[in-house]
């Protein structure tokens, strides 16, 4: 096309009205970026040049170099015609690599987990499947193993969206002074302090709202569903916190939100509880409630949101959740017990009332 005297080769390319050997440039520009940047090239090519103009001994003598390598790179550099980009040194990775080895068992256990029932981090799940071990005769694997596991089987769950929320968009109101938890205080005992909060989902064109809590001594949580939110939904939530948690409740704190004050405030006051309000857009101060919400949207909500729309339903697989967090799900704050566990490892519950509990 161009006329005779173009090379043939099919590695010829053109870059406009007669310009040929753009691809051989191309690839020489780039192999002289490479060993330009490189020091260990420099100093190999430093060695053979030395090694051609003094000798072997000189060279030995300059440079703590075998006798070897100096005849190797400089055999490479003539096969090359003293192409530089020759003496990047290669990669050293062997090629038969050892491969992991695990019981199917174990694989099958693991899978379940994550995929299947709840979300759970390797060192929750190492103390579950060690008791599995021991049951089924098999040797215990170790919590690294496991996330190399579920990294290499991509067994990781999609990350939850976060919704932006704009704390600067509620209206005016008449301020009241209230009742703020003392800085530092720490917790020696269940029910010193319950953290409750509420969520609100919109799912499925429908909008519920979970209101949660959870004991700082224990880790014991509670939950519950209901189609609108007001004071008189969250002293519902309360009366029933109070019927299932395993101890006395003497304070709670809460955030801001209207629904936890009139008849949930009222409610509190005439029972002596202590109700301690966060600061203004301070959502760490409740960290314990916060991250509960958090998880209980992972492992549960998550995976059963085609429930949600029969409250009823929903909040049956709620509570056998609840029973799974609260009693064989392990804690890594408590040491990988469970609260109900951790209660009567710290002699408050009998072991009887969390073996022969009546549901």
């Amino acid at each position: 096309m161009y006329g005779d005297g173009f090379p043939s080769s099919n590695k010829t390319r053109f870059l406009g009205k007669g310009i040929v050997g753009y691809a051989r440039y191309m690839k020489f520009k780039h192999n002289l970026s490479i060993t330009q940047n490189n020091h260990i090239v420099q100093k190999r090519l430093e060695v053979v040049l030395f090694f051609d103009k003094y000798g072997l001994s000189p060279t030995l003598d300059a440079f703590k170099v075998s006798k070897s390598s100096i005849y190797l790179w400089r055999s490479v550099l003539k096969k090359w015609k003293y192409q530089t980009i020759y003496l990047v040194p290669k990669s050293t990775r062997p090629k038969n690599t050892r491969r992991m080895s695990v019981n199917p068992l174990i694989l099958k256990f693991i899978k379940d987990i994550r995929e299947n029932t709840y979300k759970l981090g390797k060192s929750k799940i190492k103390a579950l499947l060690d008791e599995y071990c021991v049951s089924n005769g098999i040797t215990p694997v170790s919590e690294s193993l496991i996330g190399k596991i579920i990294k290499r089987n991509n067994w990781y769950f999609e990350p939850t969206k976060k919704i932006y929320h704009n704390p600067y968009s509620n209206y005016p109101m008449k301020k009241s002074k209230k009742m703020r938890a003392p800085k530092g205080e720490k917790i020696y005992f269940p029910g010193q302090q319950v953290q409750i909060d509420s969520i609100a989902r919109f799912d499925l064109n429908l909008k519920r709202y979970i209101i949660t809590a959870v004991d700082l001594y224990s880790r014991f949580s509670f939950a519950y569903t209901y189609k609108s939110l007001s004071s008189r939904i969250a002293l519902d939530f309360y009366q029933k916190l109070e019927k299932v948690a395993p101890f006395k409740i003497l304070a709670v704190k809460t955030d801001n939100g209207l629904e936890f004050e009139r008849y949930f405030d009222s409610y509190l006051k005439e029972n002596n509880v202590f109700h301690f309000f966060s600061y203004p857009r301070t959502p760490k101060s409740n960290a314990y409630v916060e991250r509960f919400n958090r998880t209980i949207q992972e492992e549960f909500v998550d995976r059963s949101i085609d429930l949600i729309e029969n409250i009823n339903t929903f909040n049956s697989k709620l509570i056998d959740y609840l029973i799974y967090f609260n009693s064989v799900r392990p804690h890594r704050s408590l040491d990988n017990l469970t609260p109900m566990w951790y209660l009567v490892f710290k002699g408050i519950l009998s072991k009887m009332s969390v073996t022969h509990t009546i549901v």
